[in-house]
């Protein structure tokens, strides 16, 4: 296994191709990174309780749209303090034997293989800093941060992909953090991630094995109401054959309110021919622009049909303006057979979820694959990224999608 410091060369590198089975290197070409955007944009997260947050979008990205650097380590600085409880159990590098291709979080602790998250901000607690921490050689020691060593700054948002040394793509679910970070109690049960019929279906075979929907840009922490103030992104591109580089951004905070809660939790109608659609109705608060549906299957419960072996599955519904919306998710986006013949959205005995999300700002537009701007917009008309999360409904009964026991649309955990 590689270390690290020839992986933080390939920072400043383009990937040219992919490599093969024979164990040949990829062709490289170096890339100009003087060429490379980084912005910024800071916001107030109003969590389904009530509650605010800060909200983060970010984009870096080359003059082609696409992601700058395979590596880097971003710090977030502003006028507030980390709340987060600090912590001193942190493990050594992520990148391991028998850990490969999993990103650390210090704010999760490691039970059994598995990381349970502990909302822990390591050596950022009681600072004005949210910080991720520079790679380290395999099983040394890395120091304890809130965003980790696997989180890095990309085309759309920070996430935990960070190229590992084994080159491994982060692309599943288990690399979008958890939201809101600091926070374990208000988490919503899934990870965010977009997928049809507002982007492409990548469940078609002709995507990366793992790969489960695109990068939605935002990223909470619950901190309190964020003080209103100059919010500053530093993203440092480290390098073992050239000097480092740094890119810096900021954003505003000028109006502390946040955008207002949702109503109840979304209506979800399930479509009675049995393909899986849904119809989902809510109410915008004033002041939301966009709203964002993301409806994930999660696959089969002890009563289900056990048939929905590749979940989850993400789809997303968008609307804009305020007031009431009804929006509809198409029967049979399914993955899609060898033989091209579609499957239901959602598969009869599958649990789902459904997750609201307001914005004041281009939310889905702003991101990959159809923005291949190296500038997007990720404000609103304020300069801020507002966003609002509504208590999340779907089925989670014991039988499922279109089982004759339903759990109530307002029931909030599994």
């Amino acid at each position: 296994m590689r270390v690290p410091s020839v992986l933080l060369a390939l920072a400043a590198l383009a990937l040219a191709g992919c490599g093969g089975g024979g164990g040949a290197e990829p062709p490289i070409t170096k890339a100009n990174l003087a060429q490379n955007t980084l912005q910024f944009a800071a916001g107030v997260a109003t969590f389904p309780d009530g509650s605010h947050g800060l909200n983060t979008v970010a984009t870096f990205r080359q003059p082609n749209g696409l992601s700058a650097t395979l590596v880097n380590t971003p710090t977030i600085t502003g006028p507030f303090t980390n709340p987060a409880a600090s912590s001193t159990s942190c493990p050594g590098s992520g990148f391991v034997i028998d850990l490969v291709g999993r990103a650390y979080l210090a704010g999760f602790a490691q039970f059994a293989g598995n990381f349970s998250v502990a909302g822990a901000a390591g050596v950022d607690a009681g600072t004005n800093r949210i910080s991720g921490s520079q790679q380290v050689a395999p099983g040394t020691s890395v120091t304890c941060t809130s965003l980790g060593e696997g989180g890095g700054v990309f085309a759309y948002g920070l996430s935990l992909q960070n190229q590992t040394p084994d080159q491994t793509l982060n692309v599943g679910p288990a690399y979008f953090y958890p939201q809101p970070l600091f926070a374990p109690g208000l988490q919503a049960p899934i990870r965010y991630a977009g997928g049809p019929p507002a982007y492409p279906n990548v469940r078609t075979g002709t995507y990366p094995s793992g790969f489960v929907g695109y990068a939605q840009g935002f990223l909470t922490f619950a901190i309190g109401t964020p003080p209103a103030g100059t919010y500053s992104l530093n993203v440092l591109v480290p390098a073992s054959n050239a000097a480092s580089a740094t890119f810096n951004a900021s954003s505003t905070i000028a109006n502390v309110a946040g955008l207002a809660p949702f109503g109840p939790p979304p209506a979800v109608v399930e479509d009675a021919s049995g393909d899986g659609g849904l119809t989902v109705s809510f109410t915008a608060p004033a002041g939301v622009t966009e709203s964002v549906v993301d409806i994930i299957d999660i696959g089969p419960n002890a009563a289900g049909s056990g048939s929905n072996a590749g979940a989850p599955i993400f789809y997303t519904l968008v609307a804009h303006g305020a007031g009431p919306q009804t929006l509809t998710l198409p029967p049979n986006l399914g993955p899609v057979a060898p033989n091209g013949a579609a499957s239901p959205s959602i598969l009869p005995g599958d649990n789902y979820v459904v997750a609201l999300i307001g914005a004041n700002y281009p939310l889905v537009e702003a991101g990959p694959p159809a923005n291949t701007s190296p500038t997007p917009a990720i404000s609103g008309a304020d300069g801020q990224a507002d966003i609002v999360f509504a208590p999340p409904s779907g089925n989670f009964s014991p039988v499922g999608y279109a089982g004759r026991l339903r759990a109530p649309a307002a029931r909030r955990s599994r």
